[in-house]
């Protein structure tokens, strides 16, 4: 098949010849005067592509004059020289005609930069230079989003046609095509085209597999990826297909003979039902770790993706402490975690495990930065459940070792106590360390201010060169006052104008460049202090200086002067003043005409303008230029969900699912389907649970990458359980009970301690009459929750916790009241745990005392709804 059958035929210049004066002017070619023959051929060229069927056949004439004439016509017609092309873009094509590659090149590019892209693609077809076709067409998205801009569909259609070629196997490019003809509406049409040319051969059914694809005929595009013996192409579909054993069988299993190969093994064998498989490959990891202690995290990461959670729990406990730590304690087991560690009494010995230990390590060593970590994450577990002052005592040790210690960050230790919501400690920690020697304090202040990491830096740099004589306490405290995510704690709106115009006036005594990111942030600081018409003279300012520009070989860009011209445009949005915003957004859309997301946002102004079919055909046009590259439009997707666009972000997530490598596991792409498939998950979770599952399964499997990871091991078992405990209820809406207590098993295996599953599938259980089955999930959590109290029992969440289990389970009434009043007893203030208190008292059958408390919950917190609903329930008991 060649590349012709691919292109759209588009009209030439000229304007078509009726066929009679064309078959006259053939036969005046051979004329006997020269006058008459050169109007002839004149006549012919200026008739373009109508001409070319008479002239082919004029070409075989027995006249010499008739075929050179014919000839010479053909030629230029070919070459793209037409009677109406500009001389210069005549004169480019001659010189490529003439030239060696690097001219050839040079002509291309000038082409490229007229923006005559038919004639660079015919050029480029009859060059047979495989090397500067690559060059060229591999660039195809990058030019495609100007031909749009120009509305220029055809030349986009030919480009990405001739990029899409099976010859040159390009995956990426036929994904653009399928992408294109996707959005534009033509898909069916060309897979039909395709379909009644006859049985394809190899390099058509790729293509036309492709096509398939991302058309949803997953089967048909199998049977074409397979007589092409495109195995990439086959696999995805396999994938998408669910087709696990095939998948094993036929060795389409990611990565080399190491750890990511047995993970994705033992994945794929489990999905296929293989439970020898996935045995042998989990094995073959266990192997793996023990002759490689580098790779025993990443073994330890498969198993549990894999689910085997107590093959995970030894290789750790084996090889790496630190991990079995977090994984028991992930699991409510703390007594066995702190004995991996090395701790027999966590409640009154953690302090001095640590303050032993830490002397014998060297300083900066490995084991020193992991007896570090660890000790945090001791410390953190055990003022969870409750054990504060042994908590505190290893806090203040661990404190003095990154004190003393310069690659020991103590903006570790000081996150740490944020987390557990120490503030006032963590605060007087950080005030007590920002002056000592060898610290880096610009980062230490960040830790403060985790969402504000830029404002933090430009304003501590600020206040620096401001006043050098300034303590760096007073520094931070000035810091705080400016970023305080409490109105009440920040200064004063007058004093804010006073450091602002201080600021200001610093800041334009600066070269242009230099000016950019001050302007952006001092821009940032006034929405933080509710000042938004400042804000949006300071971003205007910013935006309308000269911007950098970045050149490359297909145009110029400066993503931080698209960005803020952006900026500008949101501010407007969101004062919803659609016009101005648009303007904005067309200014920061002709900056990067290449980034669909200006685009995007100026056709959705206009739409909330009123100018309802323009703004949708900018949008369109916005999605289109993301073609095929789904790490694009994943971005675009990210973009419009934090601009509180769920709806728009979710059809981009969708295409990116549609559109992207299922199959692939190296780069941006993967990550991007990955990405989608947990917001799709997390969409259809309430609507359609067994689809969801499915879409976070293929969201963990994506983790056994070893350059993928959650920061937190406890992630692990979270989505896990997450998996299963969805795929149980899914399950059991089909009537798929056996199915569903299977999951509900294994959800449970992977977090014990959750509560929250119970008390949604226990109900569930109860009413479809089977009480056994639901007293089994209960107990679980139940158990391990009164397994923790009795080693730790000054846990008032915990103890409410249990409570509370029991109470919305209708089970164990007489726990359920032992452990509220004991929450109650340690937390005597608490709203939640008096509620959960009443809760049990009205389950018990004593709605008065369920009342009271629901009264005392109110004076607590008068402004929660949930707590007056409560009391309107207990109230109306009978």
């Amino acid at each position: 098949m060649t590349v012709c059958l691919l292109l759209t035929v588009l009209l030439s210049p000229a304007e078509a010849e009726a066929p009679v004066e064309i078959a006259a002017a053939i036969k005046r070619l051979g004329a006997d005067r020269f006058a008459e023959r050169q109007a002839a051929s004149e006549f012919l060229w200026r008739a373009g592509d109508a001409a070319v069927p008479a002239l082919e056949e004029a070409v075989r004439s027995g006249e010499p004059e008739v075929r050179l004439r014919a000839a010479a016509i053909l030629d230029n017609l070919r070459y793209g020289l037409y009677a109406d092309t500009p001389p210069e873009v005549a004169s480019l094509v001659r010189r490529f005609r003439r030239g060696d590659r690097e001219t050839q090149r040079a002509v291309l590019h000038a082409l490229l930069k007229r923006g005559r892209i038919q004639n660079m693609v015919t050029l480029l077809r009859i060059s047979g230079d495989e090397r500067l076709q690559s060059e060229f067409l591999r660039e195809a998205p990058s030019i495609v989003p100007q031909l749009l801009a120009e509305e220029r569909y055809g030349d986009a259609a030919e480009l990405l046609a001739l990029a899409a070629d099976p010859d040159r196997h390009y995956d990426q490019a036929q994904r653009n095509y399928a992408a294109f003809l996707l959005m534009r509406g033509g898909l069916d049409e060309k897979i039909a085209e395709l379909q009644a040319a006859g049985p394809p051969d190899d390099r058509t059914a790729r293509l036309l597999g492709r096509l398939l694809l991302a058309q949803g005929d997953f089967k048909t595009a199998l049977a074409m990826a397979r007589k092409a013996n495109d195995k990439s192409l086959a696999a995805e579909l396999l994938f998408r297909l669910g087709r696990w054993q095939e998948l094993v069988e036929e060795d389409h299993i990611p990565g080399d003979q190491g750890v990511e190969r047995l993970g994705f093994s033992a994945a794929f064998h489990q999905l296929a039902g293989d439970d020898r498989g996935r045995d042998e490959a989990l094995a073959g990891l266990e192997k793996l770790a023990g002759e490689d202690p580098d790779e025993v995290w990443m073994c330890g990461e498969a198993l549990m993706i894999a689910g085997a959670w107590d093959r995970a729990e030894r290789l750790f406990a084996e090889h790496s402490p630190t991990r079995a730590f977090d994984l028991l304690a992930s699991q409510l087991r703390l007594v066995e975690a702190f004995r991996v560690i090395g701790i027999d009494e966590p409640r009154t010995g953690a302090a001095a495990w640590y303050a032993r230990r830490a002397p014998a390590l060297v300083k900066g060593s490995k084991e020193s930065k992991g007896h570090f970590y660890l000790g945090l994450d001791a410390a953190t577990a055990l003022y969870r459940v409750g054990e504060q002052e042994e908590s505190q005592r290893l806090f203040a040790e661990i404190a003095d070792t990154a004190r003393t210690t310069s690659d020991l960050p103590m903006r570790a230790v000081i996150q740490a106590e944020l987390k557990l919501g120490l503030r006032h400690v963590a605060r007087q920690r950080l005030l007590d360390t920002i002056s000592l020697p060898n610290v880096d304090r610009k980062a230490l202040v960040s830790t403060w201010f985790p969402e504000q990491r830029r404002l933090t830096g430009f304003w501590w740099e600020w206040l620096h060169g401001r006043n050098d004589e300034e303590s760096e306490q007073d520094i931070f405290v000035r810091v705080e006052r400016i970023l305080h995510d409490d109105p009440a704690q920040r200064m004063s709106p007058a004093e804010f104008e006073t450091l602002l115009d201080e600021a200001e006036r610093s800041v334009s005594t600066k070269a242009p460049a230099e000016r950019r990111e001050p302007l952006e942030m001092l821009g940032e600081t006034c929405l933080l202090h509710n000042v938004r018409d400042r804000a949006l003279q300071l971003f205007q300012q910013r935006a309308n200086l000269a911007p950098l520009k970045i050149e490359t070989p297909f145009g110029s860009e400066d993503s931080s002067l698209r960005d803020a011209l952006m900026r500008v445009g949101d501010l407007l949005a969101e004062d919803q003043k659609w016009e101005e915003a648009a303007q904005w957004y067309r200014r920061a859309a002709e900056a990067d005409p290449r980034h669909p997301l200006p685009l995007y946002l100026e056709g959705d102004s206009l739409e909330r303008a009123g100018r309802a079919d323009e703004g949708r055909s900018l949008k369109e046009r916005a999605s289109l230029i993301c073609l095929g590259d789904v790490e694009r439009r994943s971005r675009l997707a990210e973009a419009l969900d934090e601009r509180e666009q769920p709806e728009a972000a979710l059809e981009q997530w969708d295409l990116v699912l549609q559109l992207g490598p299922w199959n692939a596991w190296e780069g941006g792409q993967p990550w991007a389907v990955s990405r989608a498939s947990r917001r799709m998950g997390n969409h259809l979770s309430q609507t359609a649970p067994l689809e969801a599952a499915e879409h976070w399964r293929r969201w963990l499997m994506y983790l056994l990458k070893t350059n993928s990871a959650f920061l937190e091991l406890e992630h692990y078992a979270q989505i896990s359980h997450l998996i299963h405990k969805t795929r149980a209820r899914g399950l059991a809406e089909s009537g798929d009970w056996p199915g569903a207590a299977a999951e509900a098993r294994l959800a449970q295996k992977a977090l014990s301690g959750d509560i929250n599953f119970p008390l949604e599938f226990v109900p569930m259980l109860d009413e479809s009459g089977r009480a056994a089955e639901a007293d089994e999930v209960f107990r679980r959590p139940f158990d391990a929750h009164r397994r923790l109290l009795e080693q730790f029992p000054n846990s008032a969440w915990r103890h409410n916790n249990l409570a509370w289990l029991a109470a919305r389970c209708d089970r164990e009434p007489d726990a359920a009241l032992e452990h509220a009043q004991r929450a109650v007893e340690l937390s005597p203030d608490k709203a939640s745990y008096l509620d959960t208190l009443a809760e049990v008292h009205f389950r018990r059958g004593d709605a008065a005392e369920a009342a009271r408390l629901a009264r005392r919950c109110i004076e607590l917190e008068p402004d929660n709804d949930f707590f007056r609903e409560q009391l309107d329930r207990f109230e109306s008991d009978p």
